[in-house]
């Protein structure tokens, strides 16, 4: 099983860096997990540095993207590690982060699933780390391990 994820932006600190690494690591034993990132844009306009983002973000994942698309955003669903877990069932996921600005409107609605991590804001290197995190806790639930509690 391979699931992607695309980021708006790279993680700059490092202890983000290293605690991605970390998760990266332990997915190997359930799935191959692909992170692309993409440059930030920038523009005195935030609605149109995300429009710009939108454009590299859909380059980035193909047109021909099959499977399931789950933008993060906070305005999005929230599923408990259990219900994030019956997801990672599906084919073909690919997860989107944003910037620190968030995703565009075009994205959000071309999405199959918009998922929040959480009500409270989030930086984005941050959200990957959760999200990695929550990746790994999900395969541990479908495969009876005893990491999630």
């Amino acid at each position: 099983m391979t699931l992607r994820i695309v980021c708006v932006g790279r993680l700059k600190e490092r202890h983000y860096a290293e605690a991605a690494q970390e998760y990266l690591k332990r997915l190997g034993k359930y799935a191959k997990v692909e992170v692309a990132e993409i440059r930030e844009q920038s523009d005195k306009n935030i609605e149109v540095a995300k429009r710009k983002e939108a454009a590299l973000l859909k380059e980035r994942i193909g047109q021909t993207q099959k499977g399931l698309t789950i933008a993060l955003d906070r305005t999005g669903i929230e599923m408990s590690s259990e219900e994030f877990s019956h997801l990672l069932k599906k084919t073909g996921l690919t997860f989107i982060i944003g910037g620190p600005d968030g995703l565009s409107k075009e994205v959000l609605d071309e999405a199959g699933v918009i998922l929040s991590l959480s009500l409270m804001t989030l930086p984005h290197q941050l959200a990957r780390v959760v999200l990695l995190e929550q990746i790994y806790r999900g395969f541990t639930i479908l495969n009876g391990g005893k990491y999630h509690k």
